[in-house]
């Protein structure tokens, strides 16, 4: 079994399991831009009451990530553990993705909570299963940032695909942004149950090893007895927050602070293209230098290229657009690195323990970066209440508003991109010491 999950997948597998990362992923991007927005300024709900909803729907991963995942790892199926997960949520999921994107006449924050928890236990159940695949289909230091690498790749090119959609609907005058969340919407029903069909039929699943003994409670606090692990999900958290106070502040940035107008959506798209271009970069530079060490420097690459945002002059789009390019550059170079990185740390669990909590680990991994993002919104549109923005019309009554929204774009995710740098550079787990967990691993299941 070993020396099968070893060998590197061919292109053909590697492809048609990432595939269904660009649907997936695509979703989690009008629920961090778009949504919050558009329910707080379209809907007319209130900005905080709106921020707190997302917030509140993302707290109930505390209980389904980590319940979701132990129960995927008991889950025996001859197909395939994390298929059979994938294809129960995905009917949840598009039932929710409908309720959020197409919502009645009249809408109420209750109607908000209700769609929300919803949608997340869909999406659990979907996302963590397709993580969880990825981290298995592979015992290579190397191939596992590969395959976490294209999945990233895909997951990007579908928020550049969905992104698109209300940048066309804006630029060739075909509806308002209660159409452009609609075609969001719609974007992801069709293409969610495509893909993963491709992905399902083709990509391998190796056979599931033997079920968990330990029941889910004592297995959380065994966890947390896993000092990289403790380190790796820290780092996802930050992940999680940087992106999140970026999202949800990007279109009231530049068309409030930058004077950019509904142009922020094409500067969205140019962000997420150099997003697209700068993943593979990052997989050949972490052959050279490692895992850790190669997302260190990328999110201090992506703080400095924020940082110069602040200089440039009002109105100017050339210039904004290249600030966004060279940032989005490393936008998604820790995601994929830090869940290759989680790949590893469940080595060391497997050495230790005999068991393989493949979908406990990542279900914890989903939780630290969904609890980043969701506080994300709560804090900044919370402060921005505070200091008499108005969501309504992205008009400023003060400088001090447009002072606070200019911190919080920038100083918030460049702050927690230092910390994820400092906390990551001398991760314990590098291509030697993960080799040596594997070989440990072979003799012991082995019994030599």
């Amino acid at each position: 079994m070993v020396s099968l999950m070893q060998r590197r997948l061919t292109t053909g597998q590697l492809l048609a399991y990432a595939c269904l990362g660009a649907p997936l992923t695509a979703l989690t991007l009008p629920l961090v831009v778009y949504l919050p927005p558009f329910y707080a300024r379209e809907i007319g709900l209130p900005l905080a009451l709106v921020g707190a909803a997302f917030t509140a729907a993302r707290l109930w991963d505390v209980v389904t990530d980590p319940i979701v995942g132990w129960m995927q790892d008991c889950t025996q199926v001859s197909w395939g553990r994390r298929k059979a997960w994938i294809l129960g949520g995905i009917p949840i999921l598009l039932l929710g993705v409908y309720a959020i994107t197409h919502p009645p006449e009249n809408v109420t924050l209750t109607y908000l909570y209700a769609v929300l928890f919803f949608l997340y236990v869909g999406f659990t159940m979907s996302q963590l299963g397709h993580f969880s695949w990825g981290g298995e289909l592979s015992t290579d230091y190397h191939e596992r940032s590969r395959i976490h690498g294209w999945r990233e790749t895909a997951a990007v090119a579908g928020m550049l695909l969905i992104l698109a959609v209300p940048a066309a609907i804006q630029s060739l005058g075909l509806g308002d942004q209660n159409d452009a969340v609609s075609a969001m919407g719609w974007f992801v029903i069709v293409t969610l149950p495509l893909l993963a069909l491709v992905s399902l039929t083709i990509a391998p699943e190796h056979p599931p090893p033997p079920p968990l003994q330990v029941r889910w409670l004592v297995a959380l606090k065994s966890v947390w007895a896993n000092r990289p692990l403790r380190r790796a999900l820290l780092g996802e958290f930050l992940s999680g927050f940087a992106p999140g106070v970026t999202g949800v502040l990007f279109v009231f940035f530049f068309s409030s602070v930058l004077g950019l107008g509904g142009l922020a959506n094409l500067l969205l798209l140019v962000y997420f293209v150099g997003g697209l271009i700068g993943v593979p970069l990052w997989i050949q530079i972490s052959y050279r230098f490692g895992k850790h060490r190669t997302l260190a420097a990328a999110v201090l690459y992506q703080s400095i290229m924020l940082t110069g945002v602040i200089f440039l002059p009002p109105g100017l789009m050339a210039g904004a657009a290249v600030a966004m390019f060279l940032a989005g550059l490393a936008a998604n170079a820790a995601p994929f690195l830090l869940r290759s990185i989680v790949s590893d740390v469940v080595d060391q669990d497997r050495l230790e323990t005999g068991e393989q909590r493949t979908g406990l680990f990542f279900g914890l991994m989903l939780l630290a970066a969904k609890m980043g993002l969701a506080i994300a919104p709560a804090i900044t549109f919370g402060i921005l209440a505070g200091v008499g923005f108005d969501s309504s019309t992205g008009a400023q009554t003060s400088d001090r508003a447009l002072d606070t929204l200019t911190l919080l774009f920038i100083g918030a995710p460049v702050l927690a991109n230092i910390l994820l740098a400092a906390l990551m550079w001398r991760f314990p787990i590098d291509e030697a010491a993960q080799a040596a967990l594997q070989a440990a691993i072979v003799r012991k299941e082995s019994g030599s």
